[in-house]
């Protein structure tokens, strides 16, 4: 009886709540192209559970993401599926190994193991656990060097993140730092991805790099994302 009473107790004072984020895609000229609806589940202080789900300017979703905790703060288990397409991607926690996995629109299908899955891995959904896990360094300017999770390719590459000089964006200051191939000759012919981020809250203000729709020519289009603080994703309720 007192076992049952003390258990009750313990999740009596558990603490959920549900957060609800919304963030603009637009071109790179300004013209609005999707919307990202970012539903995210806390418990005591860490988020469970996020969903992201794009929808078109027309409000019809076009694309959905769910997030949930991996191994490594900064692998989570995630699986990406298009409405309408055969395209879509996982990352998978399978023990102490990464199961990752690629479908294209084609059909085409790529899987990979990480056996032994480096400390520095970085996953889709988890950049902002590995900025701020070295959050000091990137204020000191100091380059990050990761080996990041490539959806298409299903492995893991080489990269660095670089910081720039501290902005202003949309009244708040902003770290700017750019995501891009660890060897100069990738460089050439890979595009970065840059993101800003919100000293105060250690969050995404803006994102500028490859989207999740695709321009006229069916080709993956650049687009502008923004969030407007406090609702910042994955900032604690």
């Amino acid at each position: 009886m007192l076992t049952t009473l003390l258990l009750f107790g313990l999740l009596s004072n558990t603490t959920d709540e549900v957060r609800n984020i919304q963030g603009q895609a637009s071109s790179l000229e300004g013209k609005a192209i999707y919307t990202l609806d970012q539903e995210e589940r806390w418990r005591d202080g860490q988020w469970t559970y996020r969903k992201v789900t794009g929808r078109l300017k027309s409000g019809q979703p076009f694309f959905s993401q769910v997030i949930t905790p991996g191994k490594l703060p900064a692998v989570p288990n995630i699986q990406m599926t298009y409405q309408g397409s055969t395209k879509q991607f996982s990352v998978q926690w399978e023990g102490t190994h990464v199961l990752m996995s690629f479908r294209d629109k084609e059909g085409e299908s790529t899987t990979n193991r990480l056996e032994s899955p480096p400390s520095n891995l970085v996953g889709p959904g988890g950049i902002l656990a590995a900025i701020r896990k070295d959050w000091s360094s990137l204020l000191k300017g100091e380059t990050l060097e990761w080996k990041m999770i490539v959806p298409p390719k299903a492995d893991a590459f080489s990269v660095r993140l670089v910081p720039q000089k501290p902005e202003r964006v949309n009244g708040r200051e902003a770290l700017p730092v750019v995501l891009e191939a660890d060897n100069w000759l990738v460089r050439l012919v890979a595009p970065s991805t840059k993101f800003w981020i919100d000293v105060e809250l250690k969050s995404t203000l803006r994102y500028q790099g490859i989207g999740a729709s695709d321009d006229s020519n069916g080709k993956p289009q650049e687009a502008i994302i923004t969030f407007k603080a406090p609702m910042l994703p994955v900032v604690e309720p």
